[in-house]
């Protein structure tokens, strides 16, 4: 009889060792499962109709089974057949009976609650719940659902076969670790089961909670930050000292930049730290963050800051020179911060501020709808446009696709390759972090899928 396996993504090493030492049950399975489904013939052509059919019927009893419970599921199946049997006078007569086989068909259970796939022909109890199938008409039933299972089957092989990371995995891995209570109260808010709080901060509701959480043991011993530069420079920073280092950075804001909540500054820095601690500290001012590529023209630019107003701008050396030819068409902007450790004329050195800066700042309290940042579309059909998104919506919006669409918890590194300008660079920030994982960033000046794939290696 064969286990149920399913297709997941690569195995991690403590996984790979345990079925390295399972004495060939899972090649086992993928063996018969391949046996089962036969060599796959690619001159087999059938219409999307046949196609979706068959996969419909040896498929649709299958899910069911897996949703309810054995005791449930013996009178249930009795009731479909029942029901099945009386509407079998408006379709094919054989195709009726086949239905009713594959309902029993796929009704055999694993000692671990799960239905297996079993090519035996179970005749007794198949004759008992379908008296209208006779003995003599097992035979012909038994081979078209063997055809059946088999295009299903073939399915799951050719899918497997075609993915380089998947592999087949026995349905007894263990369940995956609880949620933290906090993390549920934050998933419920995102998928609408509970209201949305009046007041939200995710600087101060989350990353503070989580810094809380370390401080108790409650946390993994993970980096919540960690950044390298391919050159040996790395920078990991807990929660606490993402804490940390993010008021000082909103002090900078506060104090050397005279911002105040609402007002908006425009953030155009490659992957480096800042982006991240700039972010965090905007958070705590009640600053509007305006993200930018670091492509940007000074067309670009002089654009974005007189249609936002800006009163701030942060950036690097390589964009500081294009700020400085076009300020002067920007009497909006007052304050202009300089990532780099060099000093340049009529800017204020970011990092310089940021060594001597105090840690003690007291997080603005800001009501979910308050502005958080302002992104800009791309500009595909005129002039792009400004979208303002609130303090819940990025907060809490992504708490629970970071939780159920890419499995993320207190554990995990998730790295995301994405300039930091456009908008997945922050929505994977707020999903890893809400969820408690570690965001990891290369500097990589240039998209390079060879050091991609090296660095994906060693961490």
């Amino acid at each position: 009889m064969l286990m149920p396996v399913s297709i997941s993504g690569e195995p991690r090493t403590s996984e790979r060792q345990a079925a390295s030492s399972s004495k060939g049950v899972q090649s086992s399975s993928i063996d018969r499962l391949q046996g089962a489904a036969g060599e796959i013939d690619f001159s087999q052509t059938y219409t999307d109709g046949e196609r979706g059919a068959r996969r419909a019927r040896s498929t649709q009893a299958l899910h069911t089974a897996w949703q309810q419970p054995y005791s449930k599921r013996q009178g249930t199946e009795r009731s479909r057949l029942e029901s099945l049997g009386s509407a079998g006078k408006q379709v094919n007569e054989t195709e009726s009976k086949t239905l009713n086989f594959v309902s029993v068909y796929n009704l055999f259970i694993s000692p671990s609650g799960h239905p297996e796939l079993s090519f035996e022909d179970p005749t007794e109890s198949m004759h008992q719940w379908t008296p209208e199938v006779t003995p003599a008409q097992i035979p012909a039933i038994r081979q078209k659902v063997t055809e059946d299972m088999r295009l299903w089957l073939r399915g799951l092989v050719y899918q497997a076969r075609r993915s380089s990371w998947g592999v087949f995995r026995i349905h007894t891995q263990p369940p995956p670790p609880p949620i933290p209570e906090v993390v549920a109260t934050w998933e419920a808010i995102s998928l609408g089961k509970r209201p949305v709080p009046e007041y939200f901060n995710f600087a101060h509701d989350v990353l503070d909670v989580w810094s809380q959480l370390e401080k108790t043991g409650h946390r993994p011993p993970n980096p919540a930050f960690w950044w390298v530069n391919g050159s040996g420079t790395e920078v990991k920073w807990t929660f606490e000292e993402l804490g940390k280092q993010s008021r000082k950075a909103a002090n900078i804001l506060e104090g050397a930049c005279g911002l105040k909540p609402g007002d908006r500054l425009m953030l155009v820095l490659p992957r480096l730290p800042e982006w991240w601690l700039t972010i965090v500290a905007c958070m705590r001012t009640g600053v509007v963050m305006i993200p930018g590529i670091s492509q940007l023209t000074q067309k670009d630019l002089k654009y974005r800051l007189q249609a936002a107003r800006v009163k701030s701008i942060i950036t690097s050396d390589a964009l500081a020179p294009h700020v400085d030819a076009i300020s002067a068409d920007c009497p909006s902007l007052q304050s202009r911060l300089l990532v780099s450790d060099t000093s340049r004329p009529g800017w204020i050195n970011f990092r310089e501020l940021l060594r001597v800066a105090s840690p003690e700042h007291n997080c603005l309290r800001t009501r979910s709808g308050d502005s958080m940042a302002i992104y800009f579309t791309s500009g595909t059909t005129g002039t792009p446009k400004m979208v303002e998104h609130s303090q819940c919506s990025y907060g809490l919006g992504f708490v629970a696709s970071g939780r159920r669409l890419m499995a993320l918890t207190e554990s995990d590194i998730f790295w995301n390759t994405t300039d930091t300008g456009w908008v997945k660079a922050a929505w994977t920030l707020f999903s890893a972090w809400a969820n408690g994982a570690c965001v990891f960033v290369h500097e990589l000046p240039q998209v390079d899928a060879q050091t991609i794939l090296n660095v994906r290696r060693k961490i």
